[in-house]
């Protein structure tokens, strides 16, 4: 659980940059 949980702020993290150069 711990694991899945890691990973997906990972990928929140990896998407966070991306939503700033959009705009958003």
């Amino acid at each position: 659980a711990a694991a899945t949980a890691e990973q997906a702020r990972q990928a929140v993290r990896a998407e966070l940059p991306i939503l700033e150069e959009l705009g958003l």
